[in-house]
C-alpha cells in the first residue's frame, strides 16, 4: 500500500476540499435516489391495484352474463405496504361504471368498469361504496330487478 504524502506540517494535502466535495455530491444525489426509488414504489402500488380491479371487472364481467340472481364471491388483495399508501378505493353512487381510488397525497384516478354497471346495496343506492383492499370478501350478484346491473355487497 503506498503511503500518503504529507506537507511540512504533516497534514494531507487537498484532503479536507475532497472531503467537502464528496459530502456535497452525497447531499445531492442521495436525497434524488430517495425520491426516485419512493415513486418508484408507488407507481408499483397503483399497478398491483390496477390489476386486483382488472380481476374484479373481470368477475363482474362474468356475473353480468350470467342468469339474474347468480352470485361470486371476489377479493382486494393488496401488501400492507401498499394498504398504508390509499385513501379510498369507491365504487358505485353517481359514476357507476367507474371505480375511483386515491392514493396518499395524489389526485383521484378512475378505473372504468366497461359493461357492466356496478351498483351498491345501499339504502339510496346511490351512495358510493368503500371497497375493502385487505382481502374481505365481496359479492357480486347479477340483479333480479335492475336490468344490466351488478350488485355488489361487502361481506362483514
Amino acid at each position: 500500500m503506498r503511503a500518503l504524502h504529507r506537507d511540512e506540517k504533516g497534514d494531507i494535502p487537498g484532503l479536507p476540499l475532497e472531503i467537502a466535495v464528496i459530502a456535497l455530491v452525497m447531499a445531492v444525489v442521495i436525497p434524488t435516489v430517495w425520491s426516485i426509488s419512493g415513486h418508484y414504489r408507488e407507481e408499483q402500488f397503483e399497478e398491483l391495484l390496477r390489476d386486483e380491479l382488472s380481476r374484479f371487472k373481470r368477475a363482474a364481467g362474468e356475473v353480468h352474463s350470467s342468469d339474474p340472481g347468480n352470485i361470486r364471491a371476489v377479493s382486494i388483495d393488496l401488501p400492507r405496504e401498499a394498504l398504508s399508501k390509499i385513501d379510498y378505493v369507491r365504487c358505485g353512487g353517481d359514476m357507476p361504471q367507474l371505480i375511483r381510488y386515491r392514493f396518499a397525497g395524489n389526485n383521484e384516478m378512475t378505473f372504468h368498469l366497461g359493461g357492466p354497471v356496478v351498483s351498491n346495496l345501499t339504502a339510496d343506492g346511490y351512495t358510493s361504496l368503500d371497497l375493502p383492499v385487505d382481502g374481505s370478501v365481496m359479492l357480486l350478484r347479477r340483479s333480479r330487478h335492475v336490468p344490466d346491473t351488478v350488485e355488489l355487497m361487502i361481506k362483514r
